[in-house]
């Protein structure tokens, strides 16, 4: 199995360290390439929230990740990225760092991803034709969450014209430069972001199980026409006031309790669906949980522990920085969940 040596190993851990991170010569004393502009990583908030997530992608237990921390605006945030991908350093201890990328979809949603990773898991959702998600349809004109398993065929058109960028993103990489970040706004026409639910696409980029859609005022999501719904039915959701499960996939266990004085740093991603709804599909399931995330805690472990042998063993260094994780679970009552 590939490991990362000790010195290596220690690079990574002074750069996860909130109170040595800023002496790491590599990325920032000295650095007459480190512009004003990324400042906010000299914050060891952003930092190490930032490097945290570029390792769960490298080591591909994620594919994607949702930047909900403090960053540069969109062109410096991608200056900064390549600024990190061309550092030699670094490169010899993540061989997949030349596979993350970003991805812009408004000026509130980046997603850090591996384009690697990120493709494999879109052939996977094609061949089995996105079973691993659960569609909720929450629209305001239902008066509860319904499942939304007959009418997915819109969902699947608007990710299927977001994989066909990826891909077109990944050849254009091949026959130019590795640093190709996508910007989804230059493909507005090809997914009609004026008109669609968001939440579809981040949710399918995070790969939550469960997905929110809206069919706004219309009977189902496959009837809806997003040129004619109302913009208002669509911010708005029959979440609020109902109970709702969390779910949250935490790291625990980490090389230096200091890191654990970053907010959030633990959590790998979290999502909630409808406690009230019947998701019992077969006399196997001990509980009333969507089958779509058993599978897929069992795939975020296995990816945590390694078990996949695809030739990729740079988790067992990860495993060197968190040593566990586990999926906590908690009722919410009387939230206001925005989309």
């Amino acid at each position: 199995m590939t490991t990362i040596n000790n010195n290596n190993l220690e690079i990574i851990k002074k750069l996860l360290s909130p109170k040595e991170f800023r002496k790491c010569e590599i990325i920032f004393n000295g650095d007459k390439k480190f512009k004003n502009e990324w400042n906010c990583f000299t914050n060891q908030s952003s930092w190490i929230q930032f490097f945290n997530d570029i390792l769960l992608v490298c080591n591909e237990i994620r594919s994607a990740v949702l930047i909900d921390y403090n960053v540069p605006e969109w062109e410096e945030l991608c200056e900064f990225l390549i600024h990190i991908k061309s550092n030699s350093t670094l490169i010899k201890i993540l061989p997949q760092l030349s596979n993350i990328k970003l991805i812009y979809l408004d000026d509130f949603l980046f997603f850090l991803i591996n384009n690697k990773s990120l493709i494999e898991r879109s052939e996977i959702d094609i061949n089995n034709s996105f079973s691993n998600y659960l569609f909720i349809d929450v629209s305001l004109h239902n008066s509860f969450p319904i499942i939304c398993n007959d009418n997915l065929s819109l969902h699947k058109n608007l990710l299927l014209n977001l994989i066909s960028i990826l891909k077109l993103n990944n050849n254009n990489n091949n026959n130019n430069n590795n640093n190709n970040n996508i910007n989804l706004n230059e493909f507005s026409n090809e997914l009609n972001l004026k008109n669609i639910y968001f939440p579809i696409l981040s949710g399918w980029l995070c790969e939550y199980p469960i997905i929110y859609c809206n069919s706004g005022n219309y009977k189902n999501c496959d009837l809806i026409n997003y040129e004619n719904v109302n913009q208002q039915d669509l911010e708005n959701n029959n979440l609020c006031g109902i109970d709702l499960i969390k779910i949250e996939v935490q790291l625990n266990k980490p090389f230096n309790n200091d890191i654990l004085k970053i907010q959030s740093i633990q959590r790998v991603c979290a999502f909630t669906f409808p406690l009230n709804l019947n998701f019992l599909e077969n006399n196997n399931q001990k509980e009333n949980e969507p089958l779509q995330l058993i599978n897929y805690e069992k795939r975020i472990k296995e990816r945590f522990n390694n078990n996949n042998n695809n030739n990729n063993n740079n988790n067992n260094n990860f495993k060197e920085l968190w040593n566990d994780i586990s999926f906590l679970k908690q009722t919410i009552s009387m939230s206001t969940i925005r989309l």
